[in-house]
């Protein structure tokens, strides 16, 4: 299931709520960058992976896109859906090792 929300405090409320397996943000939405942070310090959201979607035309420039260090990852934001979906299994199988 995929829920969306207008603006980050939408996001960060939605998030406690359901629990979702990933949250991606853009990285220009409203409150993009509050959000992520709110999302990490919450006990409740700290462990969801966060990927940002950039303005960047690859995946390598998106991982070079200065930002906090509230994502796990960035990718462009005009990238195939699949790679989005494996980009979130790697996070989430990262995780399960620790």
């Amino acid at each position: 299931m995929v829920e969306t929300a207008a603006t980050g405090a939408q996001a960060v409320n939605k998030a406690i709520l359901i629990a979702p397996d990933a949250v991606v943000i853009d990285a220009d939405a409203p409150e993009a960058e509050e959000a992520a942070a709110r999302l990490k310090r919450s006990l409740v959201t700290r462990r969801i992976p966060l990927v940002q979607l950039t303005d960047a035309t690859t995946a390598n420039d998106a991982a070079n896109v200065p930002t906090s260090s509230s994502y796990e990852a960035r990718l462009p934001r005009d990238c195939d859906p699949e790679e989005l979906l494996a980009t979130i299994r790697r996070i989430r199988a990262g995780r399960r090792a620790d």
